[in-house]
């Protein structure tokens, strides 16, 4: 009887089944990934919100007659415009970036002087901490995560970063955009994509210095 159960499969009622329990390694993976990616995000707005409340000194006139002071004659039709802007030698891709901004707040009335003031430099906050985070997951895919903690931990660190991210300069912006296209190299199909490996010597052979 016993041999017929056993060949039929049958169990009594009191024997345990014990199930194998696997644990998946892939979903932990992407657990842990999206934790580190709102960690590091959340400490790097709140890093650079605070930067940008306490950086409130003037550093160079750019900082306002390259930038800010374009943007309000572009939103509002009235304001200072220097000599380079009068004959046409920059650009006005950067303050149309301000100057859509000014022009939302007027429309929705909440352009004010605090908010005119205060509002870009939060922009530019936000693209700085988005700049640092960034950083972080480029020197990560590059070398390792230990190097990329070091280099996000020297970048935080920074004082002239410190001193200038958050300022409405088009340098900082220019920074910045270089960080986040940073991200993307090497591009998918280069040549430095598909860069091959170093190679190693083999195990029996030595190695013989260059001789003159």
């Amino acid at each position: 009887m016993e041999t017929i159960r056993a060949r039929f499969g049958f169990r009594d009622k009191d024997e345990t089944v014990k199930l194998r329990k696997r644990k998946s390694q892939l979903h932990n993976n992407v657990v842990n990934e999206g934790w580190l990616t709102f960690g590091i995000t959340a400490f790097s707005v709140v890093f650079r919100l605070v930067n940008c409340s306490l950086v409130q000194t003037s550093f160079v006139p750019d900082e306002y007659w390259q930038s800010l002071e374009v943007s309000h004659y572009m939103a509002f039709g009235y304001g200072y415009l220097t000599w380079e802007w009068q004959t046409g030698l920059r650009g006005f891709i950067y303050p149309l970036f301000f100057a859509s901004i000014y022009k939302t707040l007027h429309f929705i009335g909440l352009d004010s002087v605090t908010v005119l003031i205060w509002f870009p430099r939060v922009m530019q906050a936000l693209l700085a901490s988005a700049a640092d985070v960034k950083m972080y997951f480029f020197a990560r895919s590059m070398e390792n995560p230990h190097v990329a903690k070091w280099t996000y931990f020297c970048q935080l660190c920074s004082w002239f970063t410190w001193y200038c991210c958050t300022r409405t300069l088009s340098n900082t912006m220019e920074t910045t955009l270089t960080s986040l296209a940073l991200t993307y190299y090497p591009l998918p199909g280069s040549k430095a994509h598909h860069r091959s490996e170093p190679r190693t010597p083999h195990s029996g052979a030595s190695a013989v210095p260059y001789t003159q």
